[in-house]
């Protein structure tokens, strides 16, 4: 079976460097080992490209060195699409850009086309920056266009299912494929005593952009925390469009002291900061299925968020991490006060959360991508080849027994089984 893969990267300069861009590679390093023959097309260079065992690489020309304006970006994928379906004229094709996916529709090859939906439309439905009322309509009727005409949209949970066949994308061709993490190896999972008296320390990591928002209601939190004699301290991995204002925030809110702005680092030092971490918090208010969630968990760290996208379908409150239903600083302050209030309680959701990660390997996300999307698709030798090939998802005994069916067996809140995300489209 042949995939060729489109990587929808937003600097040229640096594939891989993006968390999709990342996804894509790490996906197409994993295939082969189902019998399957992936390409990537990407708009970079050739010597630019990592070098993947078993990965072919195609280099798309880029409509411009920066993308300046959504013409630019529509440009850009026109370009990508159009030298996918030139390099590799058969087989199944495979995105987690909307904007691609519709690209692929116009192209003609919509029927043979897996769009894996890691991107949230409603990210940009706030309207804070002046391009994103056009960027939400753009995506909005991407969604709406190629959704029905792909022949498989792959969502990272079950509840996710209700808003894409509200968009028009039919049940039967929705599967869920969920997000995945690299375990950490023998020696680098073990974690810095927790809670031993000083204050405790919060981690957030993430992108400090409108589109996530929530970081404001976080410091106005950590004030309403030191106000009331907890006193926490608050690392922030991350940059983006809102860290001056952010860190002028938390100068305005007297917690400058509290707080620490670390901007962007390598994966090495992040892993340093959760194995350190008390808590980590991701109070976005739009997420899909959050990498800060599976690599808080791999490290045993406890995690809280909102309870947006997929993270109620595997989050589950008190068990393998914490809820914060109320997203408005008191209600972030007292979920907070009441996590970090038992020590023992927070161990346990540490150790819960290693749980969760480990089965949501890489090597079971893809089995489960394949299975569900990629091989029913490519239809028959493909599929044959992608079923024969090991490792399969009733391969792998990731816990002590098989995982047989998906999600993994993880907790499931009412909300997930409701279907219910705060938003509708």
């Amino acid at each position: 079976m042949r995939v060729t893969m489109i990587d929808s990267i937003c600097d040229i300069e640096r594939p891989g460097a993006s968390g999709l861009s990342d996804l894509v590679w790490r996906i197409a390093r994993e295939l082969p080992g189902f019998g399957v023959e992936p390409t990537v097309v990407g708009p970079y260079s050739q010597g630019a490209a990592p070098r993947v065992p078993g990965v072919r690489f195609v280099a798309a020309p880029a409509f411009a060195r920066r993308r300046a304006n959504l013409l630019t970006l529509i440009a850009d994928r026109l370009l990508l699409a159009r030298t996918a379906t030139r390099a590799a004229p058969d087989g199944v094709f495979y995105t987690v850009d909307v904007i691609e996916a519709a690209a692929l529709v116009l192209c003609g090859v919509g029927r043979r086309t897996v769009w894996h939906g890691h991107s949230n439309v409603l990210h940009h439905s706030q309207f804070v920056r002046p391009w994103d009322a056009q960027m939400y309509r753009l995506l909005l009727w991407s969604s709406r266009f190629a959704g029905p005409r792909v022949a498989r949209v792959a969502v990272l949970g079950p509840g996710l299912k209700r808003w894409w066949t509200k968009l028009g994308v039919p049940e039967e061709s929705i599967v869920v494929a969920p997000n995945a993490i690299d375990l950490p190896t023998t020696g680098q999972d073990a974690t810095s005593p927790r809670l031993q008296g000083g204050p405790a320390r919060l981690l957030y990591v993430g992108r400090l952009s409108p589109e996530k928002g929530g970081v404001d209601d976080l410091l106005r939190a950590l004030q309403l925390l030191t106000q009331c004699g907890l006193a926490p301290t608050l690392d922030v991995i991350g940059d983006g469009s809102l860290r001056i204002e952010l860190d002028e925030l938390a100068r305005q809110l007297g917690i400058a002291a509290r707080v620490r702005f670390h901007g962007s680092l390598d994966q090495a030092e992040i892993a340093g900061f959760y194995r350190r971490a008390d808590l980590v918090i991701l109070p976005s208010r739009g997420e899909m299925m959050p990498r800060v969630m599976l690599e808080a968990w791999a490290y045993g760290a406890p995690f809280a968020a909102t309870p947006v996208g997929a993270i109620p379908d595997y989050l589950q409150d008190g068990d393998n991490g914490f809820l914060l239903p109320d997203p408005s600083p008191v209600g972030i302050a007292t979920r907070l006060a009441d996590a970090l209030s038992d020590s023992e309680r927070l161990a346990r959701v540490g150790e819960a959360g290693r749980h969760s990660a480990a089965q949501l390997s890489w090597r079971y996300a893809v089995a489960a991508l394949v299975e569900e999307a990629l091989a029913p698709v490519a239809g028959g030798n493909g599929g044959d080849a992608a079923r024969r090939s090991e490792p399969t998802r009733n391969d792998l005994h990731l816990t002590g027994s098989p995982i047989v069916d998906r999600p993994p067996a993880l907790p499931q809140t009412a909300a997930a089984r409701a279907g219910d995300r705060g938003y509708d489209p």
